[in-house]
C-alpha cells in the first residue's frame, strides 16, 4: 500500500473546479512532470499525493487508464496521461506519484513522473491562462508562471464522456466477475 507524503486538500471533499478562463484570478495549482512537460491540476481538486504502486490490469478500459491501484483501501481508477503525449506508458519507478483527485463523478489516480509543488498561475500576462486552441480537447489552459509553460488540466475533462462510459463499463464488469462464485 502507498504512503502519504504530506500534500493534502484543505477539505476532504473538495467542490468541483471550473476551467480557467482569462478574466478568473489567480489559480493555486499542483505542477507535475511527465517527461518535458510540465502539467497542473487545480489543488481544489487535488486530494493528497503518494509513491506510485504498480496498477493492476483493467481488461476494457479505456487505453488512458494504467489499470486499478489500490490507496490507502481504497481501489481507484489509475489515468496515465502520457498514453495522451506520445502512446508510451509511464514507467513506473521511486519518484514515480499517484496525484488523487475528485471529479463530480469518482476519485482517480494521476500517474506523474515527478510532482514540483503547489504554484499560483497567474491570471494575466503574456499567455496566462487563455484557453488553448480548438480540439485541444482536455488541456483546458497554458499559463507561464514565469519559468516555463505550464498546461493546466480541468479534472472534469480528464477523460471523454465515451472514455468515463468505458471506465464505468470495465467496473461493472469486473464487479461482476469478482462477484460470481
Amino acid at each position: 500500500m502507498a504512503q502519504d507524503i504530506g500534500i493534502a486538500a484543505a477539505t476532504p471533499e473538495p467542490a468541483p473546479v471550473q476551467a480557467a478562463r482569462p478574466d478568473d484570478g489567480p489559480l493555486l495549482a499542483l505542477l507535475f512532470r511527465l517527461g518535458e512537460l510540465r502539467l497542473g491540476l487545480p489543488v481544489g481538486s487535488v486530494e493528497t499525493v503518494v509513491p506510485a504502486p504498480r496498477p493492476a490490469a483493467l481488461p476494457q478500459a479505456p487505453a488512458v487508464v494504467a489499470g486499478l491501484v489500490d490507496v490507502h483501501g481504497a481501489v481507484l481508477p489509475c489515468l496515465d496521461l502520457r498514453r495522451r503525449v506520445d502512446g508510451a506508458a509511464t514507467a513506473i519507478g521511486a519518484e514515480t506519484r499517484l496525484i488523487l483527485a475528485r471529479t463530480v463523478a469518482r476519485r482517480v489516480a494521476i500517474l506523474a513522473d515527478s510532482v514540483q509543488g503547489v504554484e499560483v498561475l497567474p491570471a494575466r500576462g503574456a499567455m496566462a491562462l487563455v484557453p488553448l486552441a480548438p480540439g485541444a480537447g482536455l488541456l483546458r489552459a497554458a499559463a507561464i508562471p514565469g519559468d516555463g509553460i505550464v498546461l493546466l488540466h480541468d479534472v472534469e475533462a480528464l477523460l471523454s464522456a465515451a472514455e468515463e462510459t468505458q471506465l464505468a463499463a470495465a467496473l461493472a464488469a469486473l464487479a461482476n466477475h469478482t462477484a460470481e462464485p
